[in-house]
């Protein structure tokens, strides 16, 4: 893995100050404001004393009073401050500096984005077991900057993380995880989205949601879509018994019927509520697998952002289902959208085509979706 070099003389001298006089304001050691900034307490103050023009000057102080101002708003990463030692701490590590800038240890990149992080995905025998990396120092400046902070609500309870793991057909395994993002444990709120996974006559199914971060009720809208839809899928899959295992178009069919129940769930959640169905805004992605001698059958489906991926050794990574972006970043297709049947029913699709070396299909949300995308780039 490669290491992360922080240089903070690359940002403009306005984001250096106004980062230096929020660290200030946070009560940093002195060692972490001169790592992070490249300027001491007093150097900080000399050069705040010389800039230009009293408008630059006005705009390094309102970005530092700002209640929003985080390490994101200078182009900032937690991995570059995982590492940073406070005035009574330090951290040995074979990556730990050098002499142009500080090194995070390698271990600290697994803290990689500021987004909710949730993924299901189906594994084969084949795969390998992962050890989780150790868990970092206990740092005063990762304390003081963000912190972990319980839901004022009490309604709706949502536990912070979860996973599951369940034997599947001919050797795979079914396992789904969610856990709470770093800035909604520093803002105090809920984690937005789910999953939901079953076996059923013969095939895996899978659904997961992202709950709105704009809607105050999105992580009920996430499982309630979900809730509904593997609900839907397992009781027609039941009903049509060894007849199903077979029988792609009838899953095809079923999937688009799922979509539609979900998004009518939503609508009789919001009624039973008194509130509008937008504040329960959930995207849904379904996955319906059955390993067979010949290869794969694969119906999936998608409303909004994330991704649906599938790899193999002979073909790598190979998109299933096509995410759904706005006309600006951020943006996405929710369920509550009041998409019509036509609409729905586009968004279901046979995969085929599958190699039949397949071992591993994932369903992510947009915050894993995102960063397995980056670091394939890079």
């Amino acid at each position: 893995m490669e290491s992360l070099v922080w240089h903070p003389e690359e940002l403009p001298e306005e984001k250096r100050l106004a980062l230096a006089l929020l660290l200030q304001r946070e009560g940093v050691a002195e060692t972490t404001l001169q790592h992070c900034t490249g300027y001491s307490t007093q150097e900080a103050a000399e050069r705040l004393e010389h800039v230009k023009t009293q408008s630059a000057q006005e705009r390094v102080q309102e970005s530092c009073r700002s209640q929003m101002a985080t390490p994101a708003d200078y182009g900032l990463q937690m991995p570059l401050f995982e590492g940073v030692p406070s005035a009574d701490e330090s951290v040995e590590s074979e990556d730990a500096e050098g002499e142009d800038g500080f090194v995070p240890p390698a271990s600290e990149t697994r803290v990689v984005a500021f987004q909710e992080l949730s993924g299901t995905y189906n594994v084969g025998e084949e795969s390998e077991s992962i050890e989780a990396a150790p868990s970092p120092p206990d740092l005063a400046f990762r304390h003081q900057l963000w912190q972990e902070k319980e839901p004022e609500d009490k309604d709706d309870h949502v536990e912070h993380q979860e996973a599951i793991s369940l034997p599947g057909i001919s050797g795979w395994r079914l396992i789904g995880a969610s856990r709470r993002g770093l800035l909604h444990a520093h803002e105090g709120r809920y984690r937005e989205d789910t999953f939901a996974i079953a076996v059923e006559a013969g095939w895996h199914l899978v659904a997961v949601a992202d709950g709105a971060g704009s809607a105050k009720l999105s992580r009920v809208g996430a499982k309630t879509a979900v809730q509904a839809t593997l609900r839907f899928l397992c009781e027609s899959l039941n009903q049509k018994g060894e007849d199903a295992k077979g029988d792609v178009s009838a899953l095809q069919e079923a999937l688009r019927q799922a979509l539609a129940l979900a998004a009518a769930e939503l609508e009789q959640e919001a009624s039973r509520r008194s509130t509008a169905v937008r504040e329960l805004a959930t995207t849904l992605l379904i996955l319906a697998h059955r390993p067979t001698p010949e290869g794969h059958d694969v119906v999936t489906a998608q409303v909004g952002d994330g991704s649906v991926v599938a790899w193999s050794p002979s073909r790598d990574v190979l998109a299933l289902a096509k995410p759904e972006q706005g006309q600006f970043a951020g943006e996405t297709q929710f369920l509550t959208n009041a998409l019509g049947p036509s609409e729905l029913a586009a968004r279901v699709r046979v995969e085929e085509g599958l190699p039949k070396d397949a071992r591993l299909f994932l369903v992510m949300t947009d915050g894993v979706a995102d960063d397995f995308s980056r670091r394939r780039s890079s």
